[in-house]
């Protein structure tokens, strides 16, 4: 019988495998990076929003230990914008990216650089398509879980 954590990292690694990173024009999958470098990006992405949270701040343990209850509790990342996407809209959202992206480089037209740039050619293409893109994100997530099953990992 597996154990709770066992089950509980197995939920963890099959909902952030398809999950995307983006920076200006490069991009990542996770599931597809080396386990070093997601350790590395977990231990680096956690130090960055810890020092930006204190970043200009007077209190600065204040301002991290607010950011570490943020992180604990699932609300960092929401502010004035809103919450941004996560699980399956998330994965959706990244394959209608991709897909979006791809038909610009068919076309040799630019693609943008900013993030809301993106959003706004993006945003009406994924609302119309919006079942299509969801399809399409539960196809790579049971991808992605068939994968996570036959693999043999000591956490």
């Amino acid at each position: 019988m597996e154990s709770f954590n066992t089950i509980k990292a197995r939920e963890a690694f099959e909902a952030i495998a398809a999950h995307g990173v983006e920076y200006k024009d490069w991009s990542a999958i996770i599931g597809e990076l080396p386990m070093a470098s997601v350790l590395y990006l977990l231990q680096y992405g956690f130090a960055q929003t810890l020092q930006d949270a204190a970043a200009g701040a007077d209190d600065k343990a204040a301002k991290m230990n607010g950011r570490l209850a943020a992180l604990r509790d699932g609300t960092v990342g929401t502010g004035r914008t809103g919450p941004r996407m996560a699980g399956l809209d998330k994965i959706a959202w990244d394959i209608a990216v991709d897909a979006v992206r791809a038909a610009y480089g068919a076309k040799k037209a630019k693609w943008p650089a900013k993030t809301d740039e993106v959003k706004a050619i993006v945003q009406p293409i994924f609302d119309a398509n919006h079942d299509r893109w969801l399809e399409k994100a539960r196809a790579k997530q049971a991808e992605l879980a068939e994968m996570a099953n036959g693999l043999n990992i000591n956490l």
